[in-house]
């Protein structure tokens, strides 16, 4: 099987025959947390119409980057740059 033989999940998501269908049924946060897996771009676009997050802001507040009050509601999000993905790295100590 060559490289040409596989669908991406970036694709895959796109595609209304494949799974775009069920990725859309997904909530926001979910579906930015499976293109987070993947390695798919993250958008400053997309929003969720529910909160008003977009994809960006959900990168921010997994990664801790927020303010939260008394109650754990979210009442800033830092700007922390955008999201590299960088696989070489993964599981490499000190």
């Amino acid at each position: 099987m060559t490289g040409r033989d596989r669908i991406s999940f970036e694709e895959a998501i796109s595609e209304r025959a494949l799974l775009r269908v069920r990725f859309e049924e997904l909530a926001f946060p979910q579906r930015v947390a499976l293109k987070l897996m993947y390695g798919v771009p993250l958008s400053a676009r997309n929003t969720d119409e529910k909160t008003g997050f977009t994809e960006m802001d959900l990168w921010r507040i997994f990664h801790g980057a927020c303010d939260r009050d008394d109650h754990g509601f979210i009442t800033k999000i830092h700007d922390t740059g955008f999201p590299e993905y960088r696989p070489r790295n993964i599981g490499k100590r000190g």
